[in-house]
């Protein structure tokens, strides 16, 4: 009887709460309170069942922004601000002229201004759990826009499906919230019957919509060219709305957590628990207009300790300009090598050098490595700067001397074993009968020339940064380290494969924020992991401990 008391007392307070949570929603509608109402997109998402991406911010724009948008690369949502009073008018004006040209009334339509207030809140209320929608269908599911041929309509009912389910079990909670989604209903509707025949979309059944998303042929919309994309946004509401739709844990069930699982690998069973460690007093910016492209590297040294590489090159100079400056994190960094020519190199019509992979082999030398970036069309040049009797020295070894071959290396990387040998990484192109491979070219501890080369048969998994003691090469991949051992299989060694700052006993649980960083595998068989905080705006030490 006891339990039964508890378990009923458990559900009364799970009940409650969310109840607290909708009245203070609504409150938020009532107040124009952007980020209460970013906050319980965020939260009703998570309760339901799934990890949210804890390096993922909200910004905010002016109110009379029609377009809202997730970039999946900086993992911002970009939502215009809930109207204030004296705003409403305005909102709804812009909202007839860029949609209908002015042809929808909205005083006509709203009973009063409370209404036309509410109402102007809701509607960014929906848009925001749209773009939070976006923002999981991308983490969870990030190849959906090739799977269905790249679709505009496609991209944006994944993202509609999971907001009209949120806003569907919000509404069954809440009187107020469905008298407002009816009313909402009712304002779609009339707004489409106001644009033009030419941009207005005919609507489909969701049956239709389900079995092929394609059936809406919807064009990226521009800030002048928003119509026809409205108009798709209103027809598929108005459908999703309409129905009895799943609850949000079984759309993760069914529309993402299979996608996600379906490209993990195997566990290693290498690695313990993931923890959190100290914050990185990393100072100063990369310098800025020092040369055309600049960037930073912050890597690991040898005995494991971190430290800066910032690398600037001028590929439109002839002969091509470079600049490395170098130190210890935590201290300043120090110019060593002030812009100069790199005698003997050219390039060709594209004009690109950058560097893509750096290493620390200690405090009185480094490494950068020129070449791929995605890009292809570069030497791959290994740029060795080093410090002789008080004086920094550059040393340039060209590690591919057969132009046309480089320019077909699309990404290097560097990567170093426990006892501080360096090898160069070389991603080379499949051709009609073979994959891609990666290139291993080992180099000589003193000299940094190839003194041996390796094939090294894997997926595309990304950017070599470690060699393990088995020989394996540690990959970081889709926010997660992968081990890939010398005949080509691939294992997790630590990651789920999820954008996130979250330790875990687990190591396939724990979530990595930055995807591409620098490693340092560790004698007792560990790793230490350069990770970054959003929260603290800090760099910060995750430690894998060795399994046990």
């Amino acid at each position: 009887m006891r339990w039964i008391l508890a378990l009923l007392f458990g559900f009364a307070s799970a009940q409650l709460a969310r109840a607290a949570d909708i009245d203070a929603l609504y409150r938020a509608l009532e107040q124009s309170d952007t980020a209460t109402v970013e906050r319980f997109v965020t939260d009703h998402y998570r309760d339901a069942g799934i990890s949210m991406n804890d390096t993922l911010t909200w910004e905010n724009q002016a109110f009379d922004q029609i377009v809202n948008w997730y970039n999946q690369y900086t993992e911002v949502i970009m939502l215009s601000e809930l109207p204030k009073p004296a705003e409403v008018a305005p909102y709804w004006d812009n909202w007839s002229a860029v949609l209908t040209q002015g042809r929808w009334d909205w005083r006509a339509f709203f009973a009063d201004e409370t209404e036309a207030a509410l109402l102007a809140n809701f509607n960014q209320f929906l848009l925001a759990a749209h773009e939070y929608g976006h923002a999981l269908t991308y983490r969870y599911d990030p190849e959906h826009e090739a799977r269905y041929d790249y679709a505009i309509n496609c991209r944006e009912y994944l993202a509609d499906r999971l907001a009209a389910a949120l806003l569907e079990e919000v509404a069954a909670l809440d009187a107020r919230i469905a008298a407002l989604q009816r009313r909402y209903r009712a304002l779609i509707d009339e707004i489409n019957s106001q644009i033009a025949p030419e941009y207005r979309y005919d609507v489909p059944t969701l049956a239709a919509l389900e079995a092929d998303c394609r059936v809406l042929a919807v064009e990226q919309p521009t800030q002048d060219s928003m119509t026809p994309y409205a108009s798709a946004f209103f027809v598929r509401h108005a459908l999703l709305q309409a129905a009895d739709l799943p609850s949000l844990a079984e759309l993760y069930a069914t529309h993402l957590l299979p996608y996600w699982q379906a490209r993990q690998y195997p566990a290693s069973g290498r690695a313990g628990a993931v923890t959190t460690g100290a914050s990185l007093a990393v100072g100063g910016a990369v310098a800025e207009s020092v040369l055309t492209y600049e960037q930073r590297h912050i890597v690991f040294a040898p005995d494991g300790s971190p430290f800066v590489i910032d690398a600037g090159s001028d590929p439109e100079a002839e002969p091509p300009r470079v600049r490395f400056s170098y130190g210890p994190v935590g201290s300043p960094v120090e110019a060593v090598i002030p812009p100069r020519a790199v005698e003997g190199v050219v390039l060709n019509e594209f004009r690109f050098l950058i560097f893509s992979a750096a290493a620390s082999l200690g405090p009185d030398r480094f490494v950068a490595l020129s070449g791929g970036g995605g890009l292809g069309n570069m030497p791959i040049l290994l740029f060795d700067v080093a410090r002789h009797d008080g004086i920094w020295q550059l040393n340039v070894i060209d590690l591919e001397p057969d132009r046309a071959i480089a320019e077909a290396i699309s990404f290097v990387g560097l990567a170093r074993d426990a006892s501080g040998v360096l090898s160069a990484y070389l991603l080379e192109p499949g051709t009609a009968d073979s994959e891609s491979s990666w290139r291993r070219i080992l180099l000589d501890p003193e000299t940094l020339k190839p003194v041996g080369t390796s094939s090294l048969a894997t997926p595309d998994l990304g950017y070599p940064v470690a060699v393990g003691p088995n020989g394996e090469t540690f990959f970081f991949d889709n926010f997660g380290i992968l081990a890939a051992d010398p005949d080509g299989r691939v294992s997790t060694f630590a990651g789920a494969g999820l954008q996130g700052l979250k330790d875990n006993p687990d190591p396939l649980l724990a979530e990595f924020a930055i995807s591409g960083s620098s490693i340092h595998p560790r004698p007792d068989g560990g790793m230490d992991v350069l990770d970054y905080d959003q929260a603290k705006a800090s760099y910060v030490l995750r430690h894998i401990a060795p399994a046990q």
